[in-house]
């Protein structure tokens, strides 16, 4: 078991886990530690929680996906021979507005949670003073220090990109029309 650090700087507070990151891995990481009674910090330098996957990525693709396939009736057009799409007009507003109700739903869900595991969660960026002491950058508030038996990284990545969509030495083959749709997908 780690013996707790002295709290020897002003103004820090002292938690047996820092989570720098706020995406999947240091949500998840923070409830754990929550979860097990642990005075736990998570530290989100975005405005919102749940990085790429739930402010930009999964959530909001996969909702705009099923909402297409929603208001298109595909899944449900060929149910007993009947035609049963749907005949309205959806504008782009609707699918956003949608896409943005259940991403919002998402974050507060996560917060909630965290909150109920007793996990304080800062907004600011994080820098290390020493192993044991991160310092928290808050816009228009004063630094704030602390200090942690554990700290967790979980900043997430950025993707690598390779080539250009106009590096002509990449060449992309047309799909012909006639392709067969993948596995899943009739």
């Amino acid at each position: 078991m780690a013996t707790r650090y002295k709290d020897t700087f002003v103004n820090s507070q002292t938690y047996e886990m820092i989570v720098i990151g706020g995406g999947p891995a240091g949500y998840a990481a923070a409830g754990a530690a929550g979860v097990f009674g642990h005075r736990v910090a998570l530290v989100e330098r975005q405005h919102e929680i749940g990085g790429a996957g739930i402010n930009f990525g999964t959530v909001p693709s996969k909702t705009l996906r099923e909402t297409a396939l929603a208001l298109s009736g595909w899944r449900s057009r060929q149910l007993f021979g009947v035609d049963l799409s749907l005949r309205r007009n959806a504008t782009i507003d609707d699918f956003m507005h949608h896409s943005n109700d259940v991403t919002r739903g998402e974050r507060s869900r996560v917060l909630n949670r965290l909150g109920e595991l007793g996990v304080e969660f800062v907004h600011g960026t994080a820098s290390f003073v020493d192993p044991h002491t991160v310092r928290v950058a808050q816009s228009g508030e004063p630094n704030r220090t602390l200090r942690g038996d554990f700290i967790v990284i979980a900043t997430g990545s950025s993707p690598f990109h390779q080539w250009r969509r106009s590096d002509p030495s990449v060449r992309r083959e047309p799909v012909p029309a006639e392709a067969p749709l993948p596995a899943g997908e009739h």
